[in-house]
């Protein structure tokens, strides 16, 4: 196991504009540049409340929307989730996490063309960019796998993932922490062969 050295310890503070993250974040930074992020599954409920009142407070913010929508994922609150990224879609249509998270939220109430509908506006999102980011790109792809695979198209989930594994060998290179990603990439394509 590679040594990183001593983190920086920093803790979550109230969701704002500036800085969405829940409260409940544990953030490691340590001197290689290496970065751990640890939030609690299922989160405090009292950040669920922080979010309510940060949305209360900035009604107009998607990232907040986002984030909350994140958090109330993480509960099991799929539905007032799926609300939440609505509205955070309608203020700002360019986000292509947002678009992907729509196309998880909606896969797992099982509505699987929408999700592929919104996975294939994340993916359109990030190759429109003047220069793509290869991570993103990479983790696009396999969103639209998984709803590839969940409409009953096994051939169109293989080609989006090995298309995400190839882009996530070009992170690697630059970003050893994303060998995890590409390993998990790499055993659902073996679980998509057999």
């Amino acid at each position: 196991m590679r040594k990183h050295g001593r983190p920086k310890l920093t803790r979550g503070t109230l969701p704002t504009p500036e800085s969405p993250g829940p409260t409940c974040e544990t953030i490691r930074d340590y001197p290689d540049g290496y970065r751990t992020i640890h939030n609690p599954v299922p989160p405090p409920r009292k950040v669920l409340a922080e979010y309510r009142d940060a949305i209360a407070k900035w009604p107009d913010c998607a990232a907040l929307h986002h984030e909350f929508a994140g958090q109330l994922t993480f509960s099991g609150k799929y539905d007032e989730a799926f609300a939440v990224l609505e509205t955070a879609a309608a203020l700002d249509p360019t986000d292509a996490g947002i678009q992907s998270a729509l196309a998880g939220n909606l896969l797992l109430r099982g509505r699987t063309e929408e999700a592929l509908g919104s996975a294939c506006r994340s993916l359109a999102i990030l190759q429109a960019a003047a220069v793509p980011d290869i991570l993103h790109l990479s983790l696009a792809h396999r969103r639209l796998s998984e709803c590839r695979l969940a409409a009953g198209d096994p051939e169109g989930a293989r080609t989006e993932l090995v298309r995400a594994i190839e882009l996530m060998t070009e992170v690697v290179r630059t970003r050893p922490r994303a060998k995890t990603l590409l390993a998990k990439m790499k055993k659902a394509l073996k679980a998509l062969i057999v």
